[in-house]
């Protein structure tokens, strides 16, 4: 099993906090600039229209076409000012880069700066504007190279790694298409080492996520907030080994965005929903490419406990693919499984809900499949009857409900004359229930009595070991509403059923 390190913010790429600055000053012996590296931020206080100056050095390029990163600088309370940013060669006049002022409260970018092998250079910030004495955030992005490689959204490219590489791909977000946003590295051959994926933001500085592993990453927006994206732009992908020696190929995807796959329709609503006697079946469904979705509408009534879905993988060999169940409250779970997958996820519907069951191709580019989507749960509705190890669910929005509690659900028979039996009151819903158990036990069927001591409360409710002798065997659970505005519960009966004990003669 291949291990796994994922952190977000400036955390995931190794981000160092450090409050230290140097001022710039006329004379010969002043020290040299204090440093500034990859995956850094630095914060300290500015005077007015004052410079700060950092001191960086490239590594070697190695094996990697250039040496490339990207600079953020910014108030780091909120925003009152801008700054101008700079890039010098070491100790001279060479502009390699500038960017700046820009409009409060807007970060000042600089962008995709390339540094020679080796070589020295000066990072300036300069305040320009705003209330003076100010504390600042100056941000390095991770190392990356440049030219990047470009890849649409749906679209794959095979990559390699020579030892100590790095690759930068690079995909952009337009209007309409931000929302969640799955990537795939499959991992070819790369070794030794874990392969790393970190992504930065459009300012191509601050990194979102990132992503380790022996093999295989998949990097899904189903486990990860981070990419739900929000801001439209051109995201930064860095893909490395953590080897120096680490090299070979390797295919990376990004998926569709949201109205690109089939999940544009917005979800595609079934014409029949599922129901606790009857699921439905999707047959003849396909997904291409890698990270492309199916998404499935349905209704739900109250009172269901669990939703089933059964994929059936049918021409792929070897695929990674995940169902994501949601309803309107937003995502409820999900479950990753190479081939088949069969999922149950726990829901507990307290009032009628719409659900939306996703079908993501998390690595083959094309498969076929079908799905199967069903209900399970009590009983809902009048006509339920309620046995032991049964439940019933019922609505309490035109008043108190009596269910009828019966020996068995088949035949529906009354109860054993003497007989006892435990029941529970499941809260659905807020508010005072209480739950009372009543039969005839004075001859008079018009009139029932309390057969025990009812419960009451704004908590599930139980009544344990019911006396439930009556002259006929006809039981009932009467759940009522004290008080609140919840109208939903689950009333449910003991697996065990037992004959009342008599004194010995």
């Amino acid at each position: 099993m291949r291990t796994r390190e994922r952190v977000s913010g400036f955390r995931a790429a190794g981000y160092a906090v450090a409050v230290i600055g140097f001022m710039l000053r006329g004379d010969s012996c002043s020290p040299p600039p204090p440093a500034i590296t990859f995956a850094q931020q630095l914060s300290s206080t500015l005077a007015d229209s004052a410079t700060v100056t950092y001191r960086f050095t490239a590594p070697a390029a190695g094996n990697n076409a250039s040496i490339a990163a990207s600079f953020r600088a910014e108030d780091a309370t909120p925003a009152g000012g801008t700054y101008k940013l700079e890039v010098y060669a070491a100790g001279t006049t060479t502009l390699i880069g500038s960017a700046g002022p820009g409009l409060p409260p807007d970060p000042t970018l600089l962008q995709d700066v390339v540094f020679s092998s080796g070589a020295a250079y000066d990072v300036r910030l300069t305040e320009v504007d705003g209330t003076p004495g100010r504390t600042y955030k100056l941000s390095m992005s991770p190392r990356y190279t440049l030219p990047a490689t470009s890849l649409a959204a749906g679209a794959t490219q095979n990559l390699s790694l020579a030892p100590g590489e790095i690759e930068t791909i690079r995909f952009t977000v337009g209007a309409g298409q931000t929302g969640p946003r799955d990537l795939y590295l499959d991992d070819v051959n790369v070794a030794p080492g874990n392969g790393t994926v970190t992504v930065l933001g459009p300012d191509k500085v601050t990194a979102l996520v990132s992503d380790s592993g022996s093999s295989d990453l998949s990097l899904d927006a189903s486990d990860l907030a981070e990419l739900d994206l929000v801001a439209t732009g051109e995201y930064t992908v860095i893909v490395s080994d953590t080897d120096p020696t680490g090299q070979g190929t390797f295919a990376f995807s990004v998926g569709p965005h949201p109205g690109q796959d089939d999940t544009a329709a917005p979800c595609e609503v079934l014409p029949v929903s599922p129901s606790l006697a009857t699921p439905v079946e999707i047959a003849g469904r396909s997904l291409s490419p890698i990270g492309d979705r199916d998404c499935f509408e349905f209704s739900v009534p109250f009172g269901v406990s669990d939703v089933t879905v059964a994929l059936d993988q049918i021409n792929a060999s070897s695929s990674s693919n995940e169902i994501r169940l949601s309803s309107s409250g937003g995502l409820i779970a999900n479950k990753k499984k190479s081939g088949d997958i069969d999922a149950t996820f726990a829901v507990d519907t307290g009032t009628p809900d719409t659900y939306q069951v996703v079908v993501n191709n998390l690595v083959n580019g094309t498969f076929n499949y079908g799905l199967t989507i069903g209900l399970a749960g009590p009983c809902i509705g009048a006509g339920c009857v309620l046995a032991p190890d049964g439940a019933v669910a019922v609505s309490l929005a035109a008043g108190p409900v009596d269910v009828a509690v019966r020996a068995d659900l088949v035949a529906q028979g009354p109860l054993p004359l003497a007989a006892a039996a435990s029941f529970q009151l499941d809260h659905t819903s807020s508010g005072t229930f209480r739950l009372d158990l009543l039969g005839d036990r004075d001859g008079n069927a018009s009139t029932l009595e309390p057969l025990c001591p009812s419960a009451s409360g704004t908590a599930d409710l139980f009544v344990e070991n019911c006396d439930l002798t009556t002259t006929d065997g006809l039981v009932s659970a009467r759940v009522t509403r004290v008080s609140g505005s919840g109208t939903t519960a689950t009333v449910r009966m003991g697996p065990e059923l037992s004959t009342l004990a008599t004194a010995p003669t």
